[in-house]
């Protein structure tokens, strides 16, 4: 549904990071959160900021992937078990119905807690580097360095929205 440069990101990725949101957003605004204007001045819902900050969720950690080699930074074994334990139990406890009814699959949630982890062991070691780089920086300037370094690496990627990513509506089923 998504590229970044050639990196693709499929809709089975996609469907479980909407589960996800689903139940954080209901807990937030109620049963049926999707209609819900947050943001007056511009009239967003809650169905608009969701779909926009999954998109770039989606995009930053293919973004922070991409940049493993550099960080010098992979996967054990033992983490890539972890992730695959943790989808097998987090889809089992889901259950068949739900599963089905929102197209989520253990192997699709293997992938999403991989690449969660791998992004973040890159976050983490850029973060690491920054930090030497800097004298003795507060959490906020660090932050705030990340994001310009991000900002800058951005620039070096094209993002490609397939057609589904536009199909795609924050709330429905499946």
């Amino acid at each position: 549904v998504l590229k970044v440069n050639d990196a693709e990101i499929m809709m089975h990725e996609v469907n479980i990071y909407m589960y996800q949101l689903r139940d954080f957003y209901t807990a937030q605004y109620g049963e049926a959160p999707w209609d819900v204007v947050i943001a007056e001045d511009a009239d967003v819902t809650v169905r608009d900021y969701a779909k926009e900050e999954l998109k770039k969720g989606l995009i930053r950690a293919e973004i922070l992937i991409s940049k493993a080699d550099e960080y010098n930074v992979d996967l054990s074994d033992q983490e890539k078990q972890t992730c695959a334990d943790e989808a097998k139990n987090y889809i089992k406890s889901i259950g068949p119905v739900i599963c089905q009814d929102f197209g989520l699959s253990e192997e699709a949630d293997r992938i999403v807690k991989e690449k969660q982890y791998l992004s973040t062991k890159v976050y983490n070691a850029a973060l690491d580097e920054l930090a030497a780089s800097m004298d003795n920086p507060s959490d906020a300037e660090l932050a705030e360095a990340f994001e310009a370094m991000y900002e800058e690496w951005l620039k070096e990627y094209t993002i490609t929205e397939e057609e589904a990513w536009a199909n795609i509506v924050m709330g429905s089923v499946g």
